[in-house]
């Protein structure tokens, strides 16, 4: 089922997708952890005031939003169209990885992105995830390099 929120498609809350997204955490934690940032707290959306903070995570005082994503060949960072145009805050930081389709444990790539440089820099489009219906702003990687904190390359990939 697909809702329209801000003028963008998106899809229905799916726990399947989510428990898919969420086979990579222990491998995102060792990412951010070699990347400095220690006992990452989980937010639990199930609390109303947590709800639509769009932050997966907790670094002491910094927030991340997670974005885990199955790799489609695409060099871009993505972010859902109705979450970033929301007026609820987003997370400071922003994970954004891409796995490998045959093992969604192990990220193959991903960047950490500081959310407030991001803002300032206009997607280079919006696209519709054909799997979901939910469309999606992106930045090409070169677009977005003055808001990458970090990032990780494990095979072959041009950046």
């Amino acid at each position: 089922m697909v809702n329209t929120r801000l003028g963008y498609q998106n899809t229905v809350y799916d726990p399947d997708r989510d428990a898919q997204s969420n086979k990579s955490n222990p491998h995102y934690h060792r990412i951010m952890e070699s990347w400095g940032y220690k006992n990452g707290i989980e937010v639990d959306e199930g609390l109303p005031v947590n709800r639509y903070r769009h932050t997966d995570f907790m670094y002491g005082d910094t927030s991340v939003q997670k974005k885990a994503i199955v790799e489609c060949g695409y060099e871009t960072v993505t972010v859902p169209a109705h979450c970033w145009n929301d007026e609820t805050p987003f997370a400071e930081m922003l994970f954004h990885g891409y796995y490998a389709k045959d093992n969604p444990k192990f990220f193959i790539r991903a960047c950490l992105l500081d959310v407030n440089i991001l803002k300032s820099i206009p997607p280079c489009g919006t696209r519709r995830n054909w799997k979901t219906q939910t469309d999606f702003h992106y930045w090409s990687y070169d677009r977005v390099e003055e808001a990458m904190v970090e990032r990780l390359n494990i095979e072959v990939v041009i950046w």
